[in-house]
């Protein structure tokens, strides 16, 4: 199963697509939120955002998955959290998450926020049996932004709006043209005149339980024990952390101990992976990596097996 097709099983059965729009005459899948995302071929799935959030409206939280996201920030009153570190973007930064990081954009106050979404796998980039390695930006880099220069940025967006054009054209090659003009957006982030944009060290106490949580999370028994530790109430720290990264600290530690097991997968059955990382049960494990994962232990087992082939 391909990279688009997971991502697209996944948010069909978490209800986060409504429909595919006829308006387009290209494939697509409408969001409930109300953007568009696009496959562009197997491996890439491309979307323009331009949506007004509220504190009550944005639903985005911590979370982690496969593949490679590359989001060209244009505006909005919004930080970006990539593991322990935050950055507080300004227009025309392009922002990073590999695969296995856990991140989230947290909107800081209510307002329009617009990007471009780039959701993608390496293999987006094997060109009639050849690598191009177009990801040399993000490898080589200490941070997960770079800050787009001025005389850059009327190139880069007069790619983005062919990108955003060609989309609507009922042409036969109307794929093929938005794939080059992807890739002519990577050759710009490549280039050597951007400057990493620098990430600051996430810091104050919601941080300092989510490092515990990234560093115990085999050995935590439950939520109470966390709160033991920080000296809080169960329910004062659920708050709190939720206040912080939008999503509930026991969904976060089913995350981490999930993300953490992948790699655990490649040498170990599924059971003794489960209590590895701190899962008490078989079941609970299982029903916690389909919703993470969109799919189950022994599958993403076969699957692992398949690509190192």
């Amino acid at each position: 199963m391909s990279m688009v097709e997971r991502y697209v099983k996944t948010h069909r059965q978490n209800k986060k697509y409504v429909k595919s729009t006829n308006d387009l005459p290209i494939k697509n899948f409408q969001h409930r939120r109300g953007w568009i995302d696009i496959p562009v071929d197997e491996e890439l799935i491309y979307s323009h955002r331009n949506t007004y959030f509220t504190r009550e409206t944005f639903t985005e939280g911590l979370h982690v998955h496969e593949y490679y996201e590359l989001i060209i920030y244009v505006s909005g009153d919004v930080e970006y959290i990539n593991e322990n570190t935050l950055i507080s973007p300004s227009p025309y930064t392009a922002i990073w998450f590999k695969p296995g990081s856990m991140h989230t954009a947290r909107l800081v106050s209510a307002s329009k926020y617009e990007r471009y979404v780039l959701y993608f796998t390496p293999d987006f980039f094997h060109i009639h049996g050849v690598y191009a390695p177009m990801t040399d930006f993000m490898e080589n880099s200490e941070s997960f932004a770079v800050k787009i220069p001025e005389n850059m940025v009327d190139s880069l967006l007069a790619f983005l709006k062919k990108a955003d054009t060609v989309c609507e054209l009922d042409k036969p090659y109307s794929e093929l043209l938005l794939k080059s003009y992807i890739i002519e957006i990577f050759g710009i982030l490549n280039s050597s005149k951007m400057k990493a944009e620098k990430a600051n060290e996430f810091v104050d106490t919601m941080a300092e339980v989510k490092r515990y949580i990234d560093d115990e999370y085999a050995n935590i028994g439950n939520i109470a024990d966390i709160a033991n530790k920080f000296f809080y109430s169960r329910e004062h720290l659920s708050r709190k952390f939720n206040e912080a990264f939008n999503i509930h600290i026991s969904k976060y530690l089913a995350k981490r101990r999930v993300m953490e097991s992948l790699e655990l997968l490649q040498k170990m059955n599924v059971a003794d992976a489960a209590y590895a990382v701190g899962f008490h049960s078989q079941s609970a494990y299982i029903s916690a990596f389909a919703k993470n994962m969109g799919c189950l232990p022994s599958e993403y087992k076969e699957r692992s097996r398949e690509n190192r082939k």
